[in-house]
C-alpha cells in the first residue's frame, strides 16, 4: 500500500496519447505563382504539443514533465506541462 513514503493511490497508469506535432501545408501550383514571379509557394501552419489523452480524464500530469531523470525518475511534483505553441511556415522559392 505504501513504499518509501508513496502511497498506492496517488500512483496512476502511465499509459496515454499525445499529439505533438501537427501539420497542415497547402502547396500552391506552379502555374499560380508562377504568375507573380515565384517558382513555388507553400504555406503551413504548424501546432506542438496540442493534447494529452490518458484513461483517467480527471487526470492533469504531463507524462514527459518529470521531476530528474536520476533516481526518482516517474516522481511528479508540480513540474510543469511542456508548452503549446502555435506558428506560420512559408516556403517560397524564387
Amino acid at each position: 500500500n505504501a513504499s518509501n513514503g508513496i502511497h498506492e493511490r496517488y500512483v496512476y497508469d502511465a499509459s496515454y496519447v499525445k499529439l505533438r506535432d501537427l501539420r497542415l501545408a497547402y502547396t500552391f501550383s506552379p502555374k499560380l505563382v508562377g504568375r507573380i514571379g515565384l517558382q513555388g509557394l507553400t504555406v503551413a501552419a504548424v501546432a506542438r504539443n496540442l493534447a494529452i489523452l490518458h484513461r483517467d480524464r480527471e487526470l492533469n500530469i504531463d507524462p514527459e514533465a518529470a521531476l530528474n531523470t536520476g533516481n526518482v525518475q516517474g516522481i511528479e511534483a508540480l513540474t510543469r506541462p511542456t508548452t503549446r505553441s502555435f506558428g506560420v511556415n512559408i516556403n517560397v522559392k524564387f
